[in-house]
């Protein structure tokens, strides 16, 4: 899936590690990361999500975080990390902002939905392993519309859709 930045559009190339912006006729315009683990360097891209300011979110998932890029590609930096503490990403599969700006990333190897600031901030963590209603197991894809939450399920073979209330669902 891509994430529209004006009349363009952004995908993430993940054996390329690099995310490759393409012009509305389908036409390569740029593109922006390159295999590695400092600033402005991927590896293995699997998501994207467009923040309110137009910032771009990315899951790097083998650097176990989300990195920022502008519209333009330029590094705005990232924040999450290898681990299991509260904030750190285990294995990052999906990224998606509300319209209150907050970021919700799938950690499919935790089964939890986390969710941050939109400044990068840890806020909470849901969800536990499991094919109970509100767990997850191997939670992939995640899309904020409407009020609503979306996860896909992956190993339990369903969408859960939480409402969103009062900033948290």
């Amino acid at each position: 899936a891509g994430v529209a930045l004006g009349e363009r559009i952004a995908v993430a190339d993940p054996p390329r590690h690099e995310i490759v912006v393409l012009s509305a006729g389908g036409d390569v315009v740029a593109r922006w990361g390159g295999r590695g683990e400092g600033d402005g360097r991927l590896h293995f891209p699997t998501a994207l999500a467009a923040a309110p300011d137009g910032t771009l979110l990315v899951v790097d998932a083998l650097n176990f975080r989300i990195a920022r890029f502008s519209p333009r590609g330029e590094w705005l930096g990232a924040f999450g990390g290898s681990g299991d503490a509260d904030g750190a990403l285990a294995r990052p599969k999906g990224v998606t902002v509300d319209a209150g700006g907050r970021i919700w990333v799938t950690d499919a190897q935790r089964d939890r939905l986390l969710l941050f600031s939109a400044d990068g901030r840890f806020q909470a963590a849901l969800g536990a392993g499991g094919p109970e209603p509100g767990r997850f197991t191997m939670p992939a894809g995640v899309d904020a519309r409407a009020g609503r939450l979306h996860v896909a399920d992956s190993h339990n073979q369903r969408i859960q859709v939480f409402e969103i209330l009062g900033g948290r669902p």
